[in-house]
C-alpha cells in the first residue's frame, strides 16, 4: 500500500534541500548548514548527534554522571533541543523528514526515553522528572503531536501515532502509572 503522505515527504524534503552555497549560515560550523551544540558538565556524560541534509539543528546540554543522548536527523530544518540532569539518564532519538521537532527535559536518575519522528511538521516535548521513569515515542505522518509529562517513580507511557494531524497529551504525576496511547488514520 502506498501512503501518499510519503510521495509528499519526498518532494518536500527535496525542494527544502535545493539550496546553493550562498544560502547557507556563513558562520555555520558544519557543511549543509546543519549546528550541533554540546555542553557538558560532571563525569562520564556522552552526547552523539549525527546530522544528514541541511539545516537541522541539536543542542545537547548534560549535567550529571553517565547520562547518554544520542541524536540521528535525517533530512532538513529538523530541530532537537535536549537537557539531562542526574544520574544515568538515556535518550535515543531518530527524527527522519523535514521540519520536525522535539524537546527532551530529563532531571533525576535513570529515565529513559525512546523517540522517533519520521515525517513532516511533527512534534514532540517529553519532560520526566523523578526515578526509573521510561517513554515511548513513535509519530509517523504529517503535523502530529505529542506531549509527555512524567514526575515519579517508575512510570510508563507509550505513544504511537500515525497519521495526520494527531495530538496525545500524558500526564503522569505519582508513581507506576502506566499509560499507552494508539491514534492512526
Amino acid at each position: 500500500m502506498i501512503y501518499p503522505g510519503k510521495v509528499f515527504l519526498l518532494c518536500l524534503c527535496l525542494l527544502s534541500m535545493d539550496m546553493k552555497a550562498s544560502d547557507l549560515d556563513p558562520y555555520s560550523e558544519v557543511y549543509g548548514g546543519n549546528q550541533a551544540d554540546i555542553h557538558q558538565s560532571g563525569e562520564f556524560n556522552t552526547a552523539q548527534i549525527v546530522q544528514q541534509g541541511s539545516v537541522n539543528q541539536g543542542a545537547v546540554i548534560e549535567d550529571g554522571l553517565l547520562n547518554d543522548l544520542s541524536l540521528i536527523q535525517q533530512g532538513s530544518e529538523n530541530q532537537f533541543s535536549g537537557y539531562q540532569s542526574g544520574v544515568n539518564n538515556l535518550v535515543a532519538v531518530n527524527q527522519i523528514g523535514c521540519q520536525n521537532q522535539l524537546t527532551v527535559d530529563q532531571q533525576g536518575d535513570s529515565n529513559r526515553l525512546n523517540a522517533r519522528q519520521e515525517g513532516i511538521l511533527n512534534s514532540a516535548e517529553i519532560i520526566q522528572q523523578g526515578q526509573f521513569n521510561t517513554a515511548y515515542l513513535n509519530q509517523i505522518g504529517v503535523g502530529n503531536g505529542a506531549w509527555i509529562t512524567q514526575s515519579g517513580v517508575n512510570n510508563l507511557a507509550k505513544v504511537q501515532q500515525t497519521g495526520v494531524g494527531h495530538t496525545a497529551v500524558v500526564r503522569q504525576f505519582g508513581n507506576n502509572q502506566v499509560t499507552t496511547v494508539i491514534q492512526m488514520d
